[in-house]
């Protein structure tokens, strides 16, 4: 997918995604958001090698918007040049990329790059992430925490009609949630596991904080 200025989407899924060794490559893109392609993944050396191909599962990575002067630096990275390198390792293809939250059929056209090499069947990456690898996640604890809070926000409404101070209500009303969201946000940055559960109790927490606000702006307007 051309924008009219000639950028360009690109999917990356190894060295040069955020918290990789490689990530300051991508500095100056426009970060659009986390996806998915289908294909396999294996461990190459320090780096990692995509296999594109249906029903192969799901490689995870991220899709950056670029400029023509940037995309010409990554070919030049990954040793190619208008894919006219003999022996290069990888070649620059067209994928189908799911982004997070958009159903899988709903994809976007990036520009990526495909290993080309052989590769050894035990070094396939099953969970289809690069950073799982150089970044093992840690045990869940701030992400379950910002779950509790985060099935904590419905029954907070009670706290406006029990509670005979009304500053103890607010914290509860605002608080919790906010404590979800704080939590969350740690998780991320700790690496921890279970991302998408994560994401869903961040979500109950923003959604509430919102519903509330337009409550109390309309409440008092």
């Amino acid at each position: 997918m051309k924008s009219d200025t000639g950028s360009e989407l690109v999917f990356v899924y190894g060295t040069l995604r955020r918290g990789g060794s490689n990530a300051f490559r991508m500095d100056g893109a426009e970060f659009v958001g986390r996806g998915r392609v289908e294909g396999k993944l294996y461990e190459i050396s320090w780096y990692p090698g995509l296999v594109l191909g249906r029903k192969f599962g799901w490689v995870t990575g991220e899709v950056y918007r670029v400029g023509q002067a940037q995309l010409r630096a990554l070919d030049e990275f990954e040793g190619i040049s208008a894919n006219e390198i003999e022996g290069a390792e990888y070649r620059r293809v067209g994928a189908d990329v799911a982004l997070d939250g958009m159903p899988y059929d709903d994809t976007v056209h990036c520009s990526t790059f495909e290993w080309k090499g052989p590769v050894a069947v035990e070094r396939q990456i099953p969970s289809g992430d690069w950073l799982e690898i150089v970044q093992p996640r840690t045990r869940p604890v701030f992400t379950t925490t910002c779950l509790v809070f985060a099935l904590c926000c419905l029954p907070s409404l009670g706290g406006v009609f029990w509670m005979p101070n009304g500053f103890a209500a607010i914290l509860l009303i605002f608080g919790v949630p906010g404590c979800g969201m704080i939590s969350g946000w740690v998780g991320q940055r700790r690496n921890e596991r279970w991302p998408r559960l994560r994401s869903v109790g961040f979500g109950v927490c923003v959604v509430w904080l919102t519903v509330v606000g337009f409550f109390l702006v309309a409440l008092f307007a």
